[in-house]
């Protein structure tokens, strides 16, 4: 938990910071959350990190590309100007356990 906390806390502080300096800010990684609110064991409830990463996505200007992925808490975040102006798809390419004890994903921008 402790760690947890000051991981995400970390990261809302890091994004904020560079979204400073530039709009092409791109978030990829172990979230350790779920954005589907039906999925709450996929979200660390001690530090509400559901409602942090939302706050942060809306700060930053982050488009949640990959909440359409089922039980997924590794994501890709992009600029909503991307989607704005591209095609992009998101979707799992490797199922958990068979590489880590994690899904792969992956995003396609055309």
């Amino acid at each position: 938990m402790p760690y947890a906390k000051n991981e995400l806390d970390n990261c809302v502080s890091d994004c904020k910071r560079i979204s400073q300096i530039t709009d092409n800010l791109c978030l990829a990684g172990d979230l350790n959350t779920s954005f589907d609110e039906k999925e709450t064991h996929f979200e660390i409830k001690n530090i509400k990190s559901r409602e942090v990463l939302v706050e942060l996505c809306r700060e930053c200007n982050f488009d949640l590309i990959t909440t359409n992925i089922p039980e997924n808490i590794d994501h890709i975040l992009l600029p909503v100007k991307f989607s704005e102006k591209m095609i992009i798809k998101s979707y799992k390419f490797v199922e958990k356990a068979v590489l880590s004890d994690h899904m792969g994903i992956v995003v396609e921008i055309s």
